[in-house]
């Protein structure tokens, strides 16, 4: 009885976060703090929340990806912070947390997205090949070549380069 409380919790202070981030999205550190505490909660006592579109996801993924997003942000012009590579980094930690979570191949995609762009703001083209490669089991068979021509485009092994052309027959 006390875990499904908890667990109600979590998704009551997930929602509350939501509605002040929307309502203060300039207060990034306040946003990431409020979504770490509620992550906290939710991996203790795991929920999933339904959203507006009605899809339901766990709520310890959707505190990861808004923290992922607060952390990239931070790095925007205009945000009021000052630019810190950090940032992408812990972003691109969250979005790969979030990845782990994800149930949907489509929640996987989404993650890894972040995660990779992350990189390549970071001019990491070697993390952003690893990340988009993980991507590859996830993307549709009619996807699955521009994806791989664009990750053998910016892959500096040529070995790897190599595997991942004649994985698309090229």
């Amino acid at each position: 009885m006390a875990e499904k409380i908890m667990g109600q919790n979590a998704v009551l202070a997930y929602q509350y976060a939501k509605e002040i981030s929307a309502n203060s999205p300039r207060q990034l550190d306040k946003i990431i703090e409020m979504f770490s505490k509620v992550a906290e909660i939710a991996r203790a006592f795991p929920q999933k929340v339904e959203t507006e579109k009605g899809e339901s996801f766990d709520v310890e993924y959707l505190c990861y990806r808004e923290i992922a997003r607060a952390k990239r942000k931070m790095n925007e012009v205009g945000s009021g912070y000052h630019f810190d590579m950090k940032n992408y980094y812990e972003s691109a930690d969250y979005y790969h947390r979030a990845f782990e979570l994800a149930d949907s191949s489509a929640e996987k995609l989404s993650s890894l997205d972040g995660e990779a762009s992350c990189y390549w703001n970071l001019g990491n083209k070697q993390k952003w090949c690893d990340v988009k490669e993980q991507q590859i089991d996830f993307i549709s068979e009619k996807d699955k070549v521009r994806a791989v021509l664009e990750i053998a485009r910016e892959q500096k092994n040529e070995e790897r380069k190599n595997q991942l052309l004649r994985m698309v027959k090229i």
